[in-house]
């Protein structure tokens, strides 16, 4: 029988094939037949048992089964085509249960994303995203604290030998003027941070199913900081959620 695959997920291995009978059917990927992708809108030719699909295989565009690996996919266990695999919105009208943004960045790609996303809370962070965002923030405060730390104590030094030889008036000035400007400094970079730091919580709960404002319990004492962290190293919730496909590239899929 012909029909048309409605929706597969790889990460559970099954799926539904609307046949032309009219019926629905399930099939699990062991009855594909071939090595190539299943995606919803696939044509495919199975033998129906029980309201099941066993003998799947995928018809091209010409209504002949098709035989070998599927075009541009370099053969047994290389990646899909860019798609492949439930692309977010491929029916009209229906989200696969599977979809990848096929997004994967650099380090200091995601950084920049992170800060260019500063006053937008919308969408899903992975994990690599926000602690790549974290791993540079806490390299820069490292180095402005280290520099603050010598700048303090050249001023301090400096003020112990204005005190060593009678010089009582400036040196006290020039140490509290370096505290004051490192001050500022410090504070002026909390402040760049600060909202693309809000930003990327907000859209790494949404990547795990929850509901951004859960950033609030920051400001339960202890409690909140640990759930907050833990929050920030669960995996992605490996779905379409309602803030958008998963933050992650499509996963070499293996049929047969």
């Amino acid at each position: 029988m012909r029909g048309t695959v409605l929706q597969y997920d790889d990460h559970a291995g099954s799926g539904f094939i609307s046949g032309d009978d009219g019926v629905r059917y399930t099939f699990k990927r062991s009855d594909l037949q071939q090595l190539r992708p299943i995606v919803a809108g696939t044509k495919v030719d199975f033998v129906p048992s029980n309201g099941t699909a066993a003998e799947i295989y995928v018809i091209d565009a010409t209504g002949a089964i098709a035989t070998g690996p599927a075009p541009g996919a370099g053969g047994f266990g290389a990646a899909a085509p860019s798609g492949a695999y439930g692309a977010y919105g491929a029916v009209p009208g229906m989200a696969p249960a599977v979809a990848y943004s096929g997004e994967n960045l650099g380090i200091w790609d995601y950084f920049k994303k992170v800060m260019s996303k500063s006053f937008n809370g919308e969408g899903r962070a992975r994990r690599k995203e926000f602690w790549s965002f974290f791993l540079i923030c806490f390299a820069m405060w490292t180095v402005v604290y280290v520099i603050l730390m010598f700048t303090v104590l050249g001023a301090a030094s400096s003020l112990a030998s204005g005190y060593a030889y009678g010089y009582y008036d400036q040196t006290p000035f020039a140490f509290f003027g370096a505290l004051g400007i490192w001050g500022v400094l410090i504070t002026i970079l909390w402040l760049v941070f600060l909202p693309a730091n809000i930003t990327v919580i907000i859209r790494r709960l949404h990547d795990i199913g929850m509901s951004g404002w859960f950033i609030l319990m920051i400001f339960v004492p202890l409690i909140g900081g640990i759930f907050l962290l833990v929050c920030m190293l669960i995996p992605s919730q490996m779905a379409v959620n309602q803030h958008g496909p998963i933050p992650k590239p499509q996963p070499t899929i293996y049929t047969g």
